[in-house]
């Protein structure tokens, strides 16, 4: 893993220089036959996006 880019998604929650990086995995799309990209951390682990408690009021209940 050669390029590191910062997680947009945890910068907005508030957690701003997460590290990933992206490997290709094995999977493949199956709509377009392209492979899926996995999020690694530095450490080769993957990626859990980091979420804050303000991120689940912005959710609307619909039934």
């Amino acid at each position: 893993m050669s390029k590191q880019e910062e997680c947009i998604k945890c910068k907005t929650a508030g957690f701003p220089n997460q590290l990933i990086g992206f490997k290709k995995s094995t999977r493949i799309n199956p709509i377009n036959g392209k492979p899926f990209w996995d999020l690694i951390n530095p450490d080769n682990s993957e990626h859990e996006h980091k979420q804050n408690g303000t991120y689940l009021k912005h959710l609307k209940m619909v039934n």
